[in-house]
């Protein structure tokens, strides 16, 4: 099972905390703005406040992201145990890139203050980053937003075995 305590809520609801959470942000995410625009446009989802559970946690698959030149999750996407692979090599072999430092960073924060506000995640994988994710076989959980904080919250996961569950928002088709 991927949620407990599903709840379902607006979609307005949702997309205004979505673009609240985008205005706080220091630089603005084009690719946030253009999924905030799709939802809107997307009239066959339902939303959700849920708990995500580890299983969820394990379910997700991160959409191809590339920073610095270097390719941290292919084209298609890898869901998380995959990426947190993934990531690890790349780590290895580029200590000091800006998208692996920023992941680390998050990582550290894990077990003291970590910031879970506003995450979106979806079974949808063309109403939220389309293109950026091949059809993955099980109960596949795309992500919206949070890529760096949840590969973190991921990497945490799988190296000290400690999941700690945290409020999410889920979009369903």
């Amino acid at each position: 099972m991927n949620f407990d305590n599903k709840i379902e809520i607006d979609k307005i609801q949702v997309l205004k905390l979505f673009m609240e959470h985008e205005k706080e942000r220091k630089e603005l995410d084009c690719f946030a703005i253009e999924i905030i625009g799709k939802l809107c446009n997307a009239n066959h989802l339902k939303y959700h406040k849920c708990t995500i559970t580890s299983n969820g946690l394990t379910n997700i698959v991160l959409p191809w992201h590339c920073h610095c030149n270097i390719d941290l999750i292919p084209k298609g996407g890898l869901k998380m145990m995959e990426s947190i692979k993934k990531f690890r090599e790349k780590a290895n072999q580029n200590p000091e890139a800006i998208c692996i430092r920023k992941v680390l960073d998050m990582y550290n924060q894990i077990e003291k203050d970590f910031d879970y506000s506003f995450l979106l995640l979806s079974n949808d994988n063309e109403a939220v980053h389309a293109g950026h994710y091949n059809n993955h076989e099980g109960s596949p959980l795309y992500i919206a937003n949070g890529f760096h904080r949840l590969l973190a919250v991921g990497l945490h996961y799988a190296e000290k075995n400690i999941f700690k569950s945290f409020e999410i928002y889920y979009a369903q088709k």
